[in-house]
C-alpha cells in the first residue's frame, strides 16, 4: 500500500484544470469501500487539488493579459512616433534625483517644450529600434527616462546637463539630433550650444544694431541735404 503522505501527487505536466482533476482520481490510494478509507482519501485529494489550484492561479497571475499587452503596443507605438518626429532627444539615469528636484525638472522641462517620461527599458530599447536608432539600446539600464523635443534641438541637452552637473548620480547617457545618435560627450557638445531663445535674442540685437546704424547713416545724409540747401 502507497505512503498516504505521498498520496495525491502527480509527475505528470498540467495541461489542463480537468485532467488535473482525473489524474488526481486515478491515484487514490485506497479503496473506496470503507468509509474510513473514503474520507481519507477525499482529505488528501482536496489538500492536493487546493495546492494545483494554487500554482495555476499564480501561473496565471504571471502571464499577461491581452490588455497588458496591448498597453505596452501602445506605448512602444507612442515613444516610437515621439522619437520619429523629435528634432533632438536625451536618454539619463536619474538614479538618486530627489522629488523636489524631479518636480522641478519636470516643470523647466515642460515650459521648454520638451516631453519627459520613464519607461521601462525594454519598451524603450523596442522604440529605438524601430527608429533605427540601435546604438542607444546598450545604455538602455537602470533608471532610464527619455526626453524628446519637437522644436529645439538644445533645450533637452542643456536643462538635463545642468542637473547631471547638480546630483552625482543623475547621468546623461546618449541622445540624438537630426536623425543621429550621440554618446554622451555628444550630447555635452549639444548642452553647450546657445539656446533657441539666446540665439532669437543674438539676432534681434544684431538686426536691432544694424537697425540703428542705418538710421543714424540716414539722418547723417538728410542733415547734409538741409545744409546744402541752405548754403
Amino acid at each position: 500500500m502507497s505512503d498516504p503522505k505521498t498520496a495525491g501527487f502527480v509527475k505528470a505536466e498540467l495541461p489542463c484544470r480537468g485532467k488535473i482533476i482525473k489524474m488526481l482520481f486515478m491515484s487514490f490510494p485506497f479503496s473506496l469501500d470503507s468509509g474510513k478509507d473514503f474520507f481519507i482519501t477525499a482529505f488528501i485529494c482536496g489538500k492536493s487539488l487546493a495546492f494545483l489550484l494554487f500554482i495555476l492561479k499564480g501561473v496565471k497571475n504571471f502571464m499577461p493579459s491581452a490588455s497588458v499587452l496591448e498597453q505596452k503596443k501602445k506605448i512602444v507605438s507612442d515613444l516610437t512616433e515621439r522619437m520619429k518626429n523629435a528634432v533632438a532627444g536625451v536618454i539619463v539615469s536619474y538614479q538618486g534625483i530627489t522629488v523636489e528636484d524631479d518636480t522641478a525638472l519636470r516643470a523647466e522641462l515642460r515650459k521648454s517644450g520638451v516631453e519627459y517620461s520613464v519607461i521601462k527599458n525594454t519598451l524603450t530599447k523596442r522604440a529605438c529600434e524601430a527608429v533605427g536608432f540601435d546604438k542607444l539600446t546598450d545604455t538602455l539600464e537602470g533608471m532610464t527616462a527619455v526626453a524628446t523635443s519637437d522644436s529645439d534641438p538644445v533645450a533637452a541637452a542643456k536643462i538635463l546637463k545642468k542637473y547631471a552637473d547638480k546630483v552625482e548620480t543623475f547621468e546623461i547617457k546618449a541622445g540624438f539630433v537630426d536623425g543621429s545618435t550621440l554618446d554622451k560627450a555628444g550630447v555635452e557638445e549639444l548642452a553647450a550650444l546657445p539656446s533657441k531663445e539666446q540665439l532669437i535674442a543674438k539676432m534681434l540685437g544684431s538686426l536691432q544694431s544694424s537697425l540703428y546704424g542705418l538710421a543714424y547713416v540716414l539722418q547723417a545724409y538728410v542733415d547734409k541735404q538741409n545744409e546744402e540747401t541752405a548754403a
